[in-house]
């Protein structure tokens, strides 16, 4: 039911107004097959597979997750509905996670398993997660660990029923990472690194890694470099890397513009020699 702005490039798949809560109290999806730009989803994916070789694999669209999606339709109101509106916000939440399922199931099947991805909701992603569900759970770390619980855990508990080991982004947040954790001990994959906004409250890669030791979880490493200590960084981001072998690194600096385009790929050679090097030595 939500109004898009689709000329809006930045952000095309954020409502142009929220959804009162009460709206979806008699709310009833309609077929996922034919609902809103489904139709065009299934439509690119049918010229991908008709246009480009099978050595070429498609992801399953960023879907997102059921708190995430919850809280794009109705805005921050959410959070304060979920202390005076309890039952309408599970009420949301069930009818999110019911036509999740439906996409999780649903898409992969138009895709094929012969053309699917190994990394759902991660087309830049080559690392293979071998999970066949992919949530996002930014809008956690807007809530407490105890809302957590109450609000988005048991949906995200319907999904691992339905769809075995998940894969989590949990932004990064680390009492958002701790929670899925202590939750999902089975998970395939989840993130950290160093994102700035979040200061103390992002879980570092270091400490990631020792949470998660011994146990077959791919861990992604969305990390903002700081400026003049880059090469540095990521020279130890690859060290890790080396003693951990379901690991892959995502960085950017967001300070970056079109100038620095030189600078960035005489750091993506010198780190390549690196890592080359490190290899070598094995």
């Amino acid at each position: 039911g939500a109004v898009l702005n689709l000329q809006n490039d930045a952000f095309p798949d954020i409502p142009v107004a929220h959804i009162p809560l009460e709206q979806f109290d008699d709310f009833k999806p309609p077929s996922f097959a034919e609902a809103g730009l489904i139709p065009a989803v299934r439509e690119e994916i049918d010229f991908y597979k008709t246009y480009t070789p099978t050595e070429i694999l498609i992801s399953v669209p960023n879907l997102q997750g059921p708190v995430k999606i919850a809280h794009t339709l109705v805005g921050s109101d959410l959070f304060l509905h979920m202390t005076v509106q309890t039952e309408r916000v599970h009420h949301l939440m069930q009818m999110v996670t019911d036509v999740l399922i439906e996409a999780w199931t649903q898409i992969p099947q138009w895709i094929g398993e012969e053309r699917l991805s190994p990394s759902p909701g991660l087309s830049y992603s080559i690392a293979a997660t071998r999970s066949r569900c992919f949530i996002s759970e930014c809008s956690c770390n807007l809530i407490s660990p105890d809302y957590y619980r109450k609000f988005v855990l048991p949906y995200d508990r319907q999904l691992e029923q339905h769809f075995g080991r998940l894969a989590f982004h949990p932004c990064s947040g680390r009492h958002v990472f701790e929670n899925i954790f202590e939750s999902f001990p089975e998970m395939r994959y989840t993130e950290a690194g160093w994102i700035e906004h979040l200061g103390k409250g992002t879980i570092s890669v270091e400490e990631a890694l020792e949470r998660i030791a011994g146990r077959d979880i791919t861990l992604g490493v969305g990390e903002e470099l700081v400026s003049g200590q880059e090469e540095k960084r990521i020279k130890e981001l690859v060290d890790l890397a080396g003693k951990h072998n379901n690991m892959y690194l995502s960085l950017c600096g967001m300070y970056w513009q079109p100038k620095d385009d030189k600078a960035i790929i005489d750091l993506r050679k010198q780190i390549d020699k690196y890592y080359h090097r490190g290899r070598k030595s094995l």
